[in-house]
């Protein structure tokens, strides 16, 4: 797995290493942010060296700034050439294609090599998939979480879970009464970028809704996405990029505290 051993605090650049050409990770403290989690898990999955960079969200520096003015995490440095990236799925495929690069013998799995399919159809499927988490799911999660009031909320659950049946469905390999293995991950027997672009925001759906909005994700209609989650967080990637589970509950806890605000 990549090393994940260096964290600058935000306040001060962080000093040229010593040792070999890292890639910088920018993100905020204690892998709070979801999506850099999904740039992440992408780096560990490709075994790309980086250190993190821990950015603080409401005191950003000039120095940072110079780097990437929009001031948003994940935002990802190549170590030789400065290459600046930004945005969690951009920073995933430039990621992917510098693995392919560099990985000339990398065996291909189910047609994904280096977490991102090679045929075109296999590449339009993946970004429909990471489409569909950002434009359905995210959107309705996000809403849950920020909002206290009891009838918004329960009509919010109902269209997130509208809005997962998708990916139940798309873990499906076999049609209704026929045999066969349905998927470990989203394109098959390879954990993909699509496995990584969702799978900070599920975590959030099962530890966060449980607790403050007495919901929990049904096992008779999404057993699937349940067996794929925990197959996820047995991935190393996921238990070094994962914000510890108590953390989380307390952060929340502190943002309904304070009125929904951060």
């Amino acid at each position: 797995m990549g090393n994940d051993n260096s964290t600058a605090n935000g306040v001060n650049e962080p000093a040229e290493s010593k040792g070999p050409a890292v890639f910088k990770l920018f993100t905020l403290p204690g892998n709070r942010c979801p999506y850099s989690m999904r740039t992440h898990i992408v780096l560990l999955e490709l075994n790309v060296p980086f250190t993190t960079v821990e950015i603080r969200r409401n005191s950003k520096p000039t120095w940072f700034l110079k780097i990437n003015p929009y001031g948003t995490v994940p935002t990802l440095q190549h170590p030789l050439d400065g290459t600046v990236v930004t945005e969690s799925m951009i920073c995933n495929e430039y990621l992917c294609d510098l693995a392919r690069e560099f990985e000339p013998d990398a065996k291909e799995v189910d047609g994904v090599l280096m977490m991102m399919p090679i045929k075109a159809k296999g590449r339009a499927q993946i970004r429909l998939l990471c489409h569909h988490v950002d434009t359905l799911v995210l959107p309705k999660l996000n809403s849950i979480i920020t909002t206290s009031n009891e009838a918004e909320t329960n009509q919010l659950l109902t269209q997130l879970e509208n809005a997962l049946v998708f990916l139940e469905t798309n873990l499906q390999t076999k049609g209704e009464g026929e045999e066969g293995e349905d998927k470990d991950f989203f394109m098959g027997k390879a954990f993909s970028l699509a496995d990584a672009h969702f799978l900070p925001f599920f975590h959030r759906i099962m530890v966060i809704l449980p607790k403050f909005k007495s919901y929990t994700v049904p096992d008779d209609k999404f057993p699937l996405l349940l067996a794929w989650y925990a197959r996820c967080k047995q991935r190393l990637s996921f238990k070094t990029s994962a914000q510890k589970e108590e953390i989380m509950i307390a952060l929340h806890t502190r943002f309904v505290e304070r009125g929904y605000k951060w």
